[in-house]
């Protein structure tokens, strides 16, 4: 037998819409949307450019290395307590990846880097 179907009105753009009780019970925010282009819209103006909430890891190891000074040598390990905490934990090899890219990063040794001005 069918469920009885159910209002709820978009977060996005207040439209009332039909959807059935199982499916309006999947919501774990409370946020329902009408169409893909209103969940798009919302997720774009409230979560900015990260619309799943999380900074990707390349951003995380930026602002890391925004907080080091130039000219002093810094331990691959104290660099990785500076990655502002994320639901996953970025992993030794990929900090060096990350901080390879960089331009204002130096390899001085083995698991040292030095932050130089560009």
């Amino acid at each position: 037998m069918r469920d009885t179907l159910v209002m709820i009105q978009c977060t996005n753009c207040g439209r009332m819409f039909n959807r059935s009780p199982s499916e309006a019970a999947k919501s774990v925010r409370g946020e329902y949307f009408c169409s893909w282009e209103c969940w798009s819209a919302y997720r774009s103006k409230h979560y900015g450019q990260f619309p799943s909430g999380l900074v990707p890891n390349e951003r995380r190891v930026g602002m890391a290395v925004e907080s080091l000074e130039a000219g002093v040598e810094y331990s691959l390990e104290h660099i990785a307590t500076k990655v502002p905490p994320s639901r996953y934990k970025i992993e030794t090899r990929a900090l060096s990846r990350y901080l390879s890219m960089r331009d204002d990063m130096k390899l001085v040794d083995r698991g040292v880097w030095m932050k130089v001005t560009v």
